[in-house]
């Protein structure tokens, strides 16, 4: 693996989501000069470049939509790194990158789990309709599952058997 290493006067991280990005651009000494949440346009984050784009870096994880930010540094004349989240140091303040981690194994599990308690369990497809009409079927299902990954997870770390009072009293 080969990690950049140039050296700039400013350098600047973007946490990209859909519709929002984190920004914080520094300068060569460590010194925070810029470091707010905005919306996720190139208009906004050209205006907030402007002023450090003469010797100016920018990375941003290599998500779904970096596409767009790739093509606002080329045209303004700014060096792009497109990196992996687990290789880039914490953008605000000592947050964890964590986002990219996770066990595909036992997302697949608890997912296979979720449509067998969904089938067999009245109180999960009322659950499941509910949250059908707010996130959508699949998004409904991940939330069905990660909610049995947690449980597990506490019961064998409380070592106590399954309670489905205890895992419906938050479904409200």
């Amino acid at each position: 693996m080969r990690f950049y290493s140039k050296h700039h006067q400013f350098y600047c991280g973007i946490d990209l989501h859909a519709r929002t990005m984190y920004v914080c651009i520094i300068d060569h000494e460590g010194t925070v000069l810029t470091h707010r949440n905005m919306p996720a346009t190139a208009e906004t984050l050209a205006d907030v470049l402007q002023p450090y784009r003469e010797d100016l870096v920018l990375a941003v994880e290599c998500i779904f939509n970096w596409y767009w930010v790739a093509d606002l540094c080329a045209r303004i004349g700014v060096e792009f790194v497109l990196d992996h989240a687990l290789y880039m140091k914490a953008i605000h303040g000592g947050k964890g990158k964590n986002d990219k981690i996770g066990n595909v194994h036992l997302k697949w599990a608890f997912s296979e789990a979720a449509c067998l308690f969904l089938r067999r369990n009245v109180h999960t497809k009322y659950y499941h309709k509910r949250l059908i009409s707010k996130y959508g079927n699949a998004k409904a299902l991940s939330i069905i599952a990660q909610k049995l990954g947690r449980t597990v997870y506490s019961m064998l770390k409380r070592r106590t058997p399954f309670d489905p009072k205890r895992f419906f009293e938050t479904v409200g």
